[in-house]
């Protein structure tokens, strides 16, 4: 078998992996002169007011979840003194708020490389996560892997977390007043890595970071500007389908090609 021959299997192999296994188009497209997307901000219309009066400050605090309002306020000064990654873990270690921290095995906070063009949030960690304290480990660590190696990445040249930094019993959905607390927390690890450009995994992280309250179907492949609270820096954002939500739907994976090729241009304007 000739080398050519055997260059063309390999690369057989590797689209097999990532999903591409049938042709879904009758032409051929030039995937090197693809065009992303172009940024779409989510304009919610307004809504009528069918209570012509206006909130007081308790009724406003009455939306948050019994029992967080106060935990939220300590978070607010705390997070205030936090200037760098290791802080912020400690921080999250002790702060009484974050009751998963008794039922989790492990923290598992986020690793990866400071300043990068690329910081991917996910929504919770997975029982892997929790056993070993990293982020996406097991077998939706294999199809990251596999994903960030489609276009030229691997998981040094990023920062990996998740919006909960802590895995839920039983891998549950987390509760409003968990969703709370999580919120000041992964807002000031963000301001900390510093990243050009945020990849939300799944329609959690994104729902609650960019105010959007579309699923993941309507999400995915849009981008959007993630703002900070702490220094009005605006950060374009991208919600794509998470690994775990592929290994269980994987005829979405093609999906999944289009968005990325659509980050890796992104990447390459943010270089020229």
């Amino acid at each position: 078998m000739s080398g050519i021959t055997e260059n063309y299997i390999e690369d057989l192999k590797f689209h097999l992996d990532i999903g591409i296994d049938e042709v879904i188009i009758d032409n051929p497209i030039n995937w090197l002169e693809y065009q992303p997307k172009p940024m779409v901000k989510q304009v919610v219309a307004p809504q009528a007011n069918t209570n012509p009066r206006k909130p007081t400050a308790n009724q406003e605090e009455a939306k948050i979840p019994s029992g967080t309002f106060e935990y939220l306020k300590k978070a607010e000064q705390l997070l205030a003194d936090v200037k760098d990654l290791e802080q912020l873990k400690d921080l999250m270690l002790e702060f009484e708020g974050s009751t998963l921290r008794r039922t989790a095995s492990n923290i598992v906070f986020g690793e990866g490389k400071l300043n990068p063009d690329i910081m991917v949030i996910g929504a919770i960690p997975n029982a892997d996560d929790d056993r070993v304290g990293k982020t996406y480990q097991g077998i939706d660590g294999m199809l990251l892997n596999s994903m960030l190696k489609a276009i030229g990445l691997v998981r040094e040249d990023i920062y990996l977390t998740h919006f909960a930094k802590w895995r839920t019993p039983g891998n549950r959905s987390l509760s409003e007043s968990e969703v709370a607390i999580s919120i000041p927390f992964i807002k000031k690890h963000i301001e900390l890595v510093n990243p050009k450009i945020i990849v939300f995994m799944g329609e959690l992280p994104a729902q609650k970071l960019l105010n959007i309250k579309s699923g993941i179907g309507k999400l995915r492949g849009v981008w959007n500007e993630y703002e900070s609270d702490s220094n009005d820096k605006k950060i374009d954002a991208v919600t794509i389908f998470s690994p775990n939500y592929l290994i269980q739907a994987p005829m979405q994976k093609s999906f999944v090609w289009l968005d990325l090729l659509a980050l890796q241009g992104k990447i390459e304007s943010l270089k020229s």
